[in-house]
Formats: structure tokens, sequence, C-alpha cells
């Protein structure tokens, strides 16, 4: 890991795929809890649909609400003279636990004692001061969430409904702890499974893209060596079945023309030198010849007249034979001069550059 530097291939691969891969999961996990947020809401509110009239008997049974002739809104829960059974132990088939209802009176105070199961008035729900925009109607069930009174943690379901009995309005609700409980579970869960799946894959990821790229770091030290003046060596591997395959194949056929070019570059230089030696040979010889003929001439030595015109011919040759080899290096110093154009296979050029 130490050689994985911000700017290497390596690690954008290893960053990039953890980086998808967490959002990915972070967005399952969203889902998920929203979706289970939804449906444990929705049983919660099933709940307090189902146990309203229940709960109502009751605080209308505890305060005395509803008169003798008042029949029970639950049949077969009636005592006889039209009141419902004042305790919550009766056969009102409800959990009880965290159950909350009271009535409201017009004012908006509270009248009479509330029901509440399972909790002290120090973590009764907050109720709103103006129940009017939370009221269901027939045709209509409206729930809200309130919090606790004293718990900030603690909410709670409610459904509000005006009272059958008199004037106000009844407030029946479930505790939603067994929900938020659950819920917070299910994110430390998901926070621990997110967490280890990240770390997992990172590892794996780590390897994978180790091994991956191992063939490059090869390319690599054999692009070192060939830089250090082998040019031998051929990268590995190099074949048409991977990308790196095929990048093997690329820089072996460009090695191989580097080094032909190298080559030939060799066997010209090679040629030159040997023209060079060869030129200075042939302009030593008719040199010395001008110098031996001029210092005749200078000191006398040719008496007569034959003598002399001989020298001059002689030296005369000589320049002309210098002069050949002289107009043969210019001819090639304007050849070098010349674009390094390829030539066509019937190029005179292509044809000397052979011959040479």
């Amino acid at each position: 890991m130490g050689r994985l530097g911000l700017g290497s291939l390596r690690a954008r691969l290893l960053v990039g795929l953890v980086v998808l891969a967490a959002i990915g999961l972070v967005v399952a996990g969203y889902v998920t809890y929203s979706e289970e947020r939804s449906f444990l809401l929705g049983q919660v509110n099933a709940d307090v649909i189902t146990s309203f009239n229940s709960v109502e008997d009751q605080v209308d049974g505890l305060n005395h609400l509803r008169g003798p002739a008042a029949p029970s809104r639950r049949p077969g829960h009636d005592s006889g003279n039209g009141r419902p059974p004042p305790g919550p132990e009766r056969d009102y088939q409800i959990d009880p636990r965290g159950t909350f209802g009271e009535h409201i009176g017009p004012r908006g105070g509270r009248v009479g004692k509330p029901v509440a199961y399972g909790f002290t008035g120090q973590n009764e729900p907050q109720l709103p001061r103006d129940l009017r925009p939370y009221l269901s109607t027939q045709g209509h069930t409206r729930l809200f969430t309130v919090r606790a009174n004293g718990d900030p943690n603690l909410s709670y379901r409610l459904m509000a409904r005006a009272a059958d009995i008199g004037s106000g309005v009844t407030v029946v609700g479930l505790s939603l702890a067994g929900t938020d409980a659950l819920l917070s579970r299910l994110k430390a869960i998901e926070a621990i499974v997110i967490g280890s799946v990240l770390a997992a894959l990172a590892l794996l990821a780590w390897g994978v893209v180790r091994i991956g790229l191992r063939p490059l770091d090869r390319i690599g030290a054999t692009a070192g060596a060939i830089a250090a003046g082998d040019l031998a060596r051929r990268v590995s591997p190099a074949e048409g079945r991977t990308e790196v395959g095929r990048l093997g194949l690329a820089l072996n056929t460009m090695l191989g023309q580097i080094e032909h070019a190298f080559a030939r570059q060799r066997q010209s230089e090679e040629r030159l030198r040997r023209f060079l030696s060869d030129a200075s040979h042939e302009l030593r010889t008719p040199l010395t010849s001008i110098r031996g003929y001029a210092e005749l001439l200078r000191r006398g030595a040719t008496a007569t007249t034959a003598e002399r015109d001989k020298a001059a011919e002689q030296i005369e040759h000589e320049a002309s034979r210098m002069g050949i080899v002289v107009e043969q290096l210019l001819a090639l110093a304007r050849l070098d001069e010349l674009p390094t154009e390829p030539h066509e296979p019937g190029d005179p050029l292509a044809r000397d550059a052979g011959d040479e």
C-alpha cells in the first residue's frame, strides 16, 4: 500500500471503485430504511385507527361522559346501564403498552383523566395548542406525530377526532418508542454492514487491481532497461487478447523499428567513416605529389623545358584528382541535406543507398 500515490492509476481505480460502491450501498441502505420506516409507521397508523374507538370508550367511561341512555359504540361491551366499563382491564382488545387517550375541551383544556398506559404524566404527548388542523373526519383520516413532554427522544403517533359526546376533541395515540428503537437498530446494523462491506471491498479491490496492473509494472521495468541502453529487451505480455497485451505488442513493434533504425544509423556512420578514411587517403596522395613537383619547380631541379612541362602536367593531373574527391564530398554533403522521405521501389536514390 506504500506505493499507492494519490496520482497513480492504482489509487484512482481503487478510490473510484470504493466511492461508487459506497454510494450504491448508502442509497440501498437509505431506501431500505425509508421502506422499513414507512412500513412500521403504516402498522402504527393502522393500530391507532383500530384502537381509536376502544380507547375513546375508555376515556368516556373513565370520566363518565356517556349518559345512561347513550349506548356504547362497541357492541357487546355494555355493562347494562349504557356505560362502558370504567376500567381498561375489561375486554377492550387493544395492546395497552404506550397507549394514550384523552378528551380535550372546547377551550383547549383537558377534560377528566387521560388513559395512559406504561408512562407517567412527565412523558405524555406534547399536544399542539390548536387541534383543528389535525382533526380527522368520516371521509379523511389524519394522523400526526408529536414529541413527548420532558423526553425529546420519545414520539407519539396521534389521531384527533371530534368527540361523539358533548363538545371537544378526543385524542388517541400510540408511542413510537418500539418503532424508533427498531429503526435505530436498523440504522446501526446498516452502518456496520456498509462499513464492513466497504472495508472488505477495498482490500479485495486492492488485491485485484495490484494483480491486474502487474503487467504494467513489468512493462515499466522493461522500458527503464531500454532507456538505459538495452535495446534488445522486449516487453511482456505481448498478445492481442488483453489491452495490456496489445500495448505490449505495439511497444515491441516500436522497439523493433527503433533498434533497426539505430542499426542502420550505425551502418551509415561506419560507411561514412570508411568513406572519410578513403577520401583522406585519396587526397593525401595527390597532395603529396603536388607538393613534390612544386618543390622541384621551386628549387629548379627541372632544368629543361620538357621536365618543367612534365612537372606542371603532373601537378595539374593530381589537382584534377583532388577536385574529383572534393566534388564527391560536396555531393555527399548535399545528399545529407535532402529531406528524409520514403522512396518508391524504383527510386534510384533508394537503389544507391542499398548498394552502399
